[in-house]
Parts: C-alpha cells; sequence; structure tokens
C-alpha cells in the first residue's frame, strides 16, 4: 500500500518526466520490494515477532522519504504547489537520517524482538532523538532554502549562525553512525550471552552486517565526489537492501537452512582470494609489461596464466587460516574424528564408539549412526548401534559408502540438520571405524543368532526328554507294574505244588528289573526330583554317593528360577560328581550352590587324580556348551594330583 501511495505521489507530482528520476525510483522501489514481502512473510510466520514489522519499515520508509521530496519539490514546481508542500520540502532536507531507524531497530530486537538487557532502552531512545536533530538541523539551515541556495521557498524561522548549523549537523550526521554503531555492537553483546540457537540466527546477521558500511560508505563517496548518489551507491543499496532482508527471514523462519558458518567462512574464503588474485594480476602484468613492452597482450595473457595456476594453491592455504577463525566448528570436529580414527588404528580405543565420537564431534547428541548389513542385497535392513534392526528415516540420512557401496547412514538431530555438509565431511573421515564397527555389530548379531538357535536347539531336547520321562513313566512303566501285580495274583491262585508258579515268579522278577531299568532311563533323561526344587534334586543325586559328600546350598527349595537353567545346573552336578567317581577316584567331594548377581553359581571340587580336560571329548565339553547356551560359562581347574575344580555360572532372571 505504501509503495501504491508512493507510486501516485511520483506521478502526480510529474517526477516521472525527469527520465534520471524516474529510473532512480524504479530502482528504490525494485531493491525495497524484497524487505517489504519478506517482512510480511515474517509477519503472518511470527506475528509475535516484532522483526517482520521492522523488515515491512525497512522498506517503505525510503519510499516513504522519497515521496516526501516528491511532494514537497511541487513547492518550487511549475504547477501550483501541493498543500503543506512548503513544509514537506523543509522536512525533506533532513528525512535521510529516518532511514536507520529501522536498521537500529533490528540491530537491538533481533532475533526474539526483545532488547538485550533493560539498560539498552537508552539507545532506542537515541535512535529516535537523534533523526530529530537531524530534522532540526534542516528546518534552521540557510542552504534549505531558495535564499541560501536551496529549494524551498523563503528564510529559516530563526536566523542561526552557520557555524552553528554546521557543527550541530556534522555532529547529528556523527550521531547517527555512532547510535548504528553501538546497536551493532549490542548484536555482539547478545552473541555473547544466548543460547546456541540463537547465536546461529545471528550468525546469518552477521553474514550480511559487514555490507551495510560498504553501502553507506558507498553512497556517502558519491554524494561527497558526485554531489548525488551515483549509480555505484544505488547498486551497493540494491544488493544490502536484498541481502539484509533475505538473511533476516531465514534466520527467524528457518535459520538452520544451511551451514552458516561454512557460508561465512567460504565467503571470506572466495572473497581473499578474489583480492590476492586481483594483486597478483596487476603485480604480474605489470612487471611483465616492464619486460614485453606496455600494452604487450603476451603480458596480459601472462598475469591471466599466473592467477589460475595460483587458484588452487592460494585456496589451500588460505582456507585453513580463516576456517581456524571462522568454522571453528570443522575444525574441531575433524580434529577429534582423525584422533578417535588413529587411536582404533593403534588399538586405543574401540571403533564401536564412532557414534558416541561423532555425536561429541559435532555436539549433536541425537545423531544416530545406523549400519547397514553386509552381504544383503536388500536396501531396507539396517543396523543401530545396539545391533537391533531398525527403519531408517525415508528423506533425512547422510550415506558413507565406499567405491559406490554404502556402508552405513548417519541421522542428523536437531543440532546438525542445518549443517549436513560438515555431517558429510566428518562422516567420510570415519568411514575406516565405521566400517570396522559395521562388521563387528555383524559378528555379534550373527553370534546372537547362533546363541539364540542353540538355545532353542538345547530347549527342544530338554522338553523332548521332558516328554519321553513322562511317557516312561505314565505310560510303560505303570503297565509293567499294572502286569507284574496281576502275574503276582495269578501265582497267588496256583498250588505250592504247581511248576508254573516258579516261572510266574521269575516273570515277576523279570519285570520287576525292567521297571527298574525303566525309572532309572527315566531319572536320566530328566530326574523327577526337578520338579521339587535344584536342592532337592541335588540332594538326590549324592544320597547314593560311595564317597563323602558336602553340600553347601545356599538356595532355598522355594527359589524361583528358569526351568532350562535347573535342568543345565543339575546336568553340570551329575556329570562332575560322575567324572570325579569314575576316573578320578576322589574320596571326598564338595558341591556348592548360590545365587549371586543375578546368576546362579555351581561348584563342585574333588580331591582325585585331577588332569581333566574338556578339550579330551570328555562330557565336560557337552556340558560346557549346554552352559553357553544360556550367555553363561563353565571353568574347569584340574592340575594333575591336585583335584579338579569344576564352576558353572549361569545367568537367570531370579
Amino acid at each position: 500500500m505504501v509503495a501504491v501511495a508512493a507510486a501516485v505521489i511520483f506521478v502526480a507530482a510529474g517526477i516521472p518526466s525527469e527520465s534520471s528520476s524516474a529510473a532512480q525510483i524504479a530502482a528504490v522501489v525494485a531493491v525495497t520490494s524484497p524487505a517489504v514481502l519478506l517482512g510480511l512473510l515474517v509477519v503472518a510466520r511470527r506475528p509475535d515477532n516484532v522483526i517482520g514489522t521492522l523488515l515491512v519499515a525497512l522498506g517503505t520508509v525510503p519510499l516513504v522519504v522519497l515521496a516526501i521530496e516528491a511532494w514537497g519539490a511541487t513547492a518550487t514546481g511549475p504547477t501550483t504547489p501541493w498543500p503543506a508542500a512548503r513544509v514537506l520540502g523543509v522536512v525533506s532536507a533532513g528525512a535521510y537520517g529516518w532511514l536507520y531507524l529501522p536498521v537500529v531497530g533490528l540491530a537491538l530486537l533481533f532475533p526474539d524482538g526483545r532488547l538485550v538487557s533493560s539498560r539498552w532502552w537508552k539507545l532506542g531512545v537515541a535512535s529516535v532523538v537523534v533523526p530529530l536533530v537531524v530534522q532540526a538541523v534542516a528546518v534552521f539551515n540557510p542552504e534549505t532554502y531558495v535564499a541560501g541556495g536551496g529549494t524551498v521557498p523563503g528564510r529559516p524561522p530563526i536566523d542561526v549562525s552557520p557555524g552553528v548549523v554546521d557543527a550541530v549537523g556534522a555532529l547529528s550526521t556523527l550521531g547517527l553512525l555512532v547510535v548504528l554503531a553501538v546497536a551493532m555492537v549490542s548484536v555482539v553483546v547478545r552473541y555473547r550471552r544466548e543460547t546456541a540457537a540463537v547465536r546461529w540466527q545471528i550468525r546469518w546477521f552477521a553474514l550480511i552486517a559487514p555490507l551495510l558500511p560498504g553501502a553507506l560508505l558507498a553512497c556517502v563517496l558519491s554524494v561527497v565526489l558526485f554531489g548525488a548518489v551515483v549509480p555505484l551507491g544505488v547498486a551497493a543499496l540494491g544488493i544490502l537492501f536484498a541481502a539484509f532482508p533475505t538473511a533476516i527471514a531465514v534466520a527467524i523462519l528457518r535459520h538452520d537452512l544451511y551451514d552458516i558458518d561454512r557460508l561465512i567462512s567460504r565467503s571470506l574464503v572466495y572473497t581473499t582470494l578474489s583480492g590476492l588474485l586481483a594483486s597478483m594480476f596487476a603485480l604480474t602484468a605489470l612487471a611483465a609489461g616492464l619486460v614485453l613492452g606496455r600494452g604487450s597482450p603476451g603480458a596480459t595473457g601472462l598475469a591471466a596464466v599466473a592467477c589460475t595456476l595460483s587458484i588452487n594453491p592460494l585456496r589451500r592455504r588460505v582456507q585453513p587460516v580463516i576456517d581456524r577463525r571462522f568454522y571453528a566448528d570443522r575444525r574441531i570436529a575433524l580434529a577429534t574424528v582423525n584422533r578417535f580414527v588413529t587411536d582404533v588404528r593403534d588399538g586405543r580405543a574401540p571403533p564401536e564408539q564412532v557414534e558416541r565420537t561423532l555425536q561429541s564431534a559435532l555436539g549433536d547428541p541425537d545423531l544416530r549412526l545406523l549400519c547397514r548389513l553386509p552381504g544383503d542385497e536388500r536396501d531396507d535392513r539396517w543396523i543401530d548401534a545396539g545391533g537391533r534392526e531398525v527403519i531408517p528415516p525415508s528423506n533425512a540420512g547422510i550415506p558413507v559408502g565406499v567405491s559406490g557401496e554404502i556402508l552405513a547412514l548417519a541421522v542428523p538431530g536437531a543440532a546438525t540438520e542445518g549443517r549436513r555438509g560438515l555431517v558429510a565431511e566428518v562422516l567420510r573421515e570415519a568411514r575406516l571405524p565405521v566400517e570396522i564397527s559395521r562388521l563387528q555389530l555383524e559378528v555379534r548379531r550373527a553370534l546372537e543368532e547362533t546363541a539364540a538357535s542353540r538355545a532353542r536347539l538345547v530347549q527342544a531336547a530338554d522338553d523332548e526328554r521332558s516328554r519321553l520321562q513322562r511317557d516312561l513313566h505314565d505310560g510303560a512303566q505303570q503297565r509293567l507294574v499294572a502286569l507284574g501285580l496281576d502275574l503276582r495274583r495269578v501265582e497267588r491262585s496256583l498250588g505250592d505244588d504247581d511248576p508254573a508258579r516258579t516261572t510266574l515268579d521269575k516273570a515277576v522278577q523279570q519285570l520287576q528289573i525292567a521297571v527298574g531299568e525303566l525309572r532309572h532311563i527315566a531319572h536320566g533323561l530328566r530326574p523327577s526330583a526337578l520338579d521339587d526344587g535344584l536342592a532337592t534334586a541335588l540332594r538326590a543325586l549324592v544320597r547314593s554317593c560311595p564317597v563323602s559328600v558336602d553340600l553347601d546350598l545356599d538356595l532355598s527349595d522355594d527359589t524361583q528360577l528358569p526351568e532350562a537353567v535347573t535342568t543345565a545346573a543339575y546336568y553340570v552336578a551329575a556329570e562332575a560328581l560322575a567324572n570325579a567317581l569314575k576316573h578320578a577316584n576322589a574320596s571326598a567331594i564338595d558341591i556348592t550352590l548360590c545365587h549371586e548377581g543375578g546368576s546362579l553359581i555351581l561348584r563342585i571340587v574333588d580331591d582325585g587324580a585331577g588332569g581333566a580336560a574338556p578339550d579330551r571329548g570328555t562330557g565336560l565339553t557337552g556340558i560346557a556348551d549346554r552352559v553357553a547356551t544360556f550367555g553363561g560359562c563353565l571353568r574347569v581347574h584340574s592340575s594333575p594330583g591336585a583335584g579338579t575344580s569344576v564352576e558353572a555360572v549361569l545367568p537367570c532372571a531370579s
């Protein structure tokens, strides 16, 4: 609306008739449009933040100033003067001071619309008072009026010494620059006090801030040298008015859009390179011109070749220097990762810590590293640092690869979402530990699957033994007992001298032997005493032992243990006891059982001959495999002549 109103004033005032003025007005409207449009966007997205309103003001204040100048110009124009044209003509002479006000407001209130502290309100007052002083100087300055060589009819309302007016005018202009400089200092103060997110936003502001004094200097020089804002000054203002609101809008709405530190560093690198190459070109061309002759095309060509060959060497030397100061995060991150890679290569650090190292190096505790399962043709199988299979996000991963093969995928968190270039660069340095970690995770996953498969097989075998034990006890054994009772009844019904009585008696005895063998077989498959607890089963196991057995069972009968664990512990005790009796000729055996730290610990110690070795195909190999199935371990110490100690540690949930 302001732009439309200003255009109406321009046309009505007849300014477009002057082609140069019309071109300048069109240029001003063009360069201020981004600030207005982006300001309206910020107002729509963040209505609670005054920064959007200040952006709109940044674009509209120049239009208002031009409209005032156009209105005031009618006071001396060929047509009838507009109402209040003389007043606006005087105002237009000092209206340039108001151009600073939106910039100062942005510096003071960026990015959340609040002052750094309550003490900075004085600068806000000064930012309004100083333009008012500039405006007052224009009112009392004789040079503003026709009599003093100006454009406004009449004379000053009060005659003031020209020296006083010039002094106050110079001080007020200096005051504008001081206010602007102090406002920029407030940005630095805020940067040091605020959080990382606000600092990220301020760095977008800092990226464009150097353009402001440059544009002002270009305008001042153009006015001093040429008496007006020549195209050089207009171009500088155009760049400023396009870049400044763009950076502020990005900082407010999407400060994580791009790695601003990288952008600042690269901008400085290429600016420095441009200056160095321009100087090199001039010096080389001058030196070659002295040798080949002034104006020689060979001198220019030689200078161009020298600059072309120097670009990469200069860049390799300039970039580390600038990165060290303006892109310190990159230097620190790469140094941290390279140090970790060296430690992994030298065996001082485990490669599994690569995810934690990346999180520390990049300052992103939410970053996740997902490894692709090797040897798999599908692209959707990934495992995290814990070895769990996961589904990666569809559009947020940064791949890590070698020779076109994707090894892993880094998923940035909130802190590195806008720094994907830095994350990718750090990941390239961490390829070695990433690959090793991936392979180790796959090996661990394969071992876990093997252990789970072995546990299922052992459990299936135990279940089958239990079924056979029940079938023997409830089936064949009961039938044989019933058959023996029937035969006894038949035997009693016969006479004492009946020859069949002897035959039946022998048959019953054989049946009793068969029942005993079946009972022994059933007990070997799975001791029924385990139904009453492991402690009860161990007491029953040693009851008929021919040597002295000392039982120390720190385990009550009501202690709840997994069925598979109690079965495994029983077989360990049975095998160790059998070996001590059959092979070691032991005279005393100690059995200790306790439940500590979430594990069942069983220890069998004898005073026999020793020399037992699980790797020689003894029964200890089988029970070692059974113990390992549950994630436990079996330790055997058996020196010749010093007895044997067998210790089993079985993790359990109880």
